[in-house]
């Protein structure tokens, strides 16, 4: 059945589109001729140059490809209300160069004027085939041409979708998954129709958005080619059990290719933060259950504590950062606190004053209070005597009542290890103090020169070639000093 409507080529025009080709030169269309066909209809055929009858012209306002057919050309045209008072029969489309491309039968459609008292704004479209559509721009002036509604509503929706910030998805994937189906991702049973930001495909290539359906998913509107899909873009997420309310951003940086470009999406926002893995120690945000299981691992030692802020209770072994060592609880009749199992520990000290871990052993007073772990080690080992009992160089402690105490003075002494022997008819016991003693002994002499031959006892007076006494006040060996302290 013939078409009582229809587009067609001019002869002119395919010289022109022909001329152009050879040219490697664009057909560039700029013009919409209306005409009432002289006063009556009539079948426009390819030998036309004009109109029959042309009542008015006008820029293009669009000119689209048709999304189904490549080879057709959509040619818009829109009539302001203050244009008109005539029947519109025949549309041409002119050239850059005044060429009539093509000339369309059109159905009669009257265009009153709003001075006629009908205002009407009409819309006119007309639809040709071209075998080189890709050739074809159009050249327009935008300050003069009205867009029709249809065309705002496209081209809006168009240069949204080319912001970074997208519209949000009902889902995001956790994993690989097939593009077909409506089969639940992240716990959300999908519908037709639902976006989701597909990010965990072992081919990066086919990651990006979607619209989920029933056979093969689709590439959403705004994420299906590279001038709306950019590295930036920005993916709220609904719901979800692990990805609900998170918001994701392509990180590829670079052209995208889709279908061909690998795009790796990274959580930017939200309240789930991904899982790390175990010992991962780059600058990604660790969420609260890689934290906790970080702390799991350390809670296995012992934790850090200042030596004026001991804990109050047994806590397990803690590290005093003071003196770097392991205290352990202590319990017994006499102390129970933090201590460390040095405490009471004689010490060289080689710092001017006593470092925070030690006292001066000096003979000095001091606080059972400030000093009860140190005094509950010397009441253990029964290492407290009377004043009348103590001395200087023993390690001996004293008991002055109230909150104080003395401590040893182990000022020039040397340490002697407590064993079997026995000195002076006394076995040494632990921290007893002793005095300098000289092992006895004899010098002899040989005379071979008195009447009785022989040795003999015998002195010579200094001066006469003989060695005299000499020396200090004891026996000592070759010694280095040290304060006296003691591990407290």
């Amino acid at each position: 059945m013939a078409q009582d409507y229809y587009t067609i080529l001019t002869n002119a025009g395919l010289a022109y589109e022909a001329q152009q080709k050879a040219q490697n030169k664009p057909i560039t269309l700029t013009t919409m001729a209306f005409g009432d066909g002289n006063g009556a209809v009539y079948n426009p055929d390819p030998t036309a140059t004009a109109l029959r009858r042309e009542v008015h012209r006008q820029p293009i306002n669009a000119l689209l490809q048709d999304p189904n057919n490549p080879n057709w050309l959509v040619c818009e045209g829109w009539l302001a209300d203050d244009v008109g008072g005539w029947t519109i029969r025949e549309v041409g489309i002119y050239t850059d160069t005044g060429v009539l491309y093509a000339i369309c039968k059109y159905p009669e459609s009257i265009k009153p004027m709003l001075a006629s008292g009908s205002g009407k704004q009409f819309y006119v479209r007309t639809i040709f085939q071209t075998s080189n559509a890709a050739s074809v721009t159009l050249l327009v002036d935008n300050s003069v041409v009205m867009a029709p509604r249809a065309y705002v509503i496209d081209y809006v929706r168009d240069e949204l979708a080319k912001l970074d910030s997208k519209q949000s998805v009902r889902a995001a994937t956790t994993g690989p998954i097939v593009l077909t189906g409506l089969g639940p991702v992240d716990d959300v049973a999908l519908a037709a129709g639902d976006r989701v930001l597909v990010k965990d495909q072992a081919a990066g290539a086919e990651n990006g958005i979607y619209v989920a359906g029933a056979g093969a998913w689709a590439r959403a509107a705004d994420a299906n080619s590279a001038a709306k899909l950019t590295s930036g873009a920005v993916i709220p997420v609904e719901s979800g059990t692990l990805n609900a309310d998170t918001l994701w951003m392509l990180k590829t940086d670079g052209a995208i290719v889709l279908g061909t470009t690998l795009l790796a999406f990274q959580w930017v926002g939200g309240q789930n933060a991904p899982d790390q893995a175990a010992g991962d120690s780059s600058r990604k945000i660790a969420n609260t259950a890689f934290v906790t299981s970080a702390l799991a691992v350390l809670s296995g030692y012992p934790k850090v504590y200042s030596i004026l802020a001991l804990p109050t209770s047994n806590v397990g072994p803690i590290v005093v950062a003071e003196v770097a060592e392991v205290w352990v609880w202590a319990a017994s009749q006499y102390f129970t606190g933090y201590r460390s199992p040095l405490c009471g520990r004689p010490l060289d000290g080689h710092t001017v004053t006593p470092l925070a871990s030690e006292v001066d052993a000096v003979g000095g007073t001091l606080s059972k209070t400030a000093y009860a772990g140190l005094w509950g080690y010397a009441q253990e080992n029964g290492l407290v005597v009377t004043s009348g009992a103590w001395t200087a160089g023993m390690h001996k402690f004293v008991d002055l009542g109230g909150d104080s105490f003395r401590c040893p003075d182990l000022r020039n002494q040397f340490r002697r290890y407590t064993g079997t022997d026995k000195d002076t008819g006394n076995e040494r016991t632990l921290a007893s103090n002793q005095l300098d003693a000289f092992k006895s002994h004899a010098h002899e002499g040989v005379n071979n020169g008195g009447p009785f031959g022989g040795t003999a006892p015998f002195s010579f007076a200094v001066g006469q070639g003989a060695t005299g006494p000499t020396g200090g006040t004891e026996t000592r060996g070759v010694n280095v000093a040290y304060h006296p302290r003691l591990h407290a």
